[in-house]
């Protein structure tokens, strides 16, 4: 009997997927910074264009422009928290995407020393790389047909790089 839930690893290589997120996590750092100091930059021309225009301390125009700049660093502070946790959800999912094949490309490598040569690899249906698992299928069911239908051809294939043939 299956359970009722599917038990979902999602740091399948950790080294890579830590890796990933925080590159992205710094990106999303430092862009949210350059917008930081654009709108920054604004609200000083704007304040420069007060004094440009001879407002006196105390305007109302300045009012104004404190008020949105207070407004703006709270709203700007909600809007950074919430794509920094978008931006490192999304790179958790992307990076299992990515992740995911090459572990089960791993895994099913080492497990063939042990086990049959000739059974196919599948990916999950939305893994990156599914081309790697088709090629990798249609070079297993060459050899297959090699196997069976001219064995002294797969047996010159598989010779080492020395001259040693595979016994």
């Amino acid at each position: 009997m299956k359970p009722s839930y599917k038990r979902r690893i999602y740091l399948i290589n950790k080294d890579f997927q830590i890796k990933f997120i925080v590159y992205t996590l710094l990106l999303s750092i430092v862009t949210i910074a350059i917008f930081y100091g654009m709108v920054y930059f604004f609200f000083e021309e704007s304040i420069t264009l007060g004094v440009n225009a001879g407002f006196p301390a105390g305007h109302v125009y300045y009012k104004f422009i404190e008020d949105s700049r207070a407004d703006m660093n709270t709203y700007f502070i909600i809007a950074s928290i919430v794509v920094f946790i978008v931006i490192f959800v999304s790179g958790l999912f992307f990076s299992h995407r990515i992740a995911g094949p090459i572990y089960r490309m791993n895994m099913y490598l080492r497990s063939i020393a042990t086990e049959n040569l000739a059974t196919t690899i599948n990916f999950r249906k939305m893994d990156f790389f599914q081309e790697l698992a088709i090629s990798y299928n249609k070079r297993i069911l060459f050899l297959r047909k090699l196997a069976t239908e001219k064995p002294e051809k797969l047996i010159e294939l598989l010779k080492f790089k020395k001259g040693e043939k595979v016994e």
